[in-house]
């Protein structure tokens, strides 16, 4: 009996050093240069400007891209963002949230 083996199933997707979510900023930020340069061209701007404003955003996204990818790793950027919406201390001003909790238990 021969079973196939499939190497790499568990495996993250991986492009050029862009690893999850990663690859997924990076191709928003081609569409959204794509309709940027749209955008101008249809203004009617000079054509230097047309092509070098869009270049020049996307040239710097994805510098700041590969190096959220390089900095944080497949998950780490997620768990930055997820740990700054945590807050730092809570105030409770009085005590019915506590006295709420013991009437549930008993």
């Amino acid at each position: 009996m021969d079973f196939k083996l499939f190497k790499g199933v568990d495996q993250d997707m991986e492009f050029k050093g862009l690893k999850a979510q990663y690859l997924l900023y990076m191709g928003g930020l081609l569409l959204a240069g794509l309709l940027l340069f749209t955008l101008l061209y249809w203004i009617g701007l000079p054509i230097f400007l047309v092509i070098g404003v869009p270049i020049g955003l996307i040239f710097y996204a994805s510098k700041q891209i590969f190096r959220f990818n390089r900095l944080y790793g497949k998950d780490g950027l997620m768990k930055k963002m997820t740990f700054q919406r945590v807050p730092f201390v809570l105030k409770i001003r009085s005590r019915g949230f506590i006295r709420h909790l013991k009437k549930k238990r008993v």
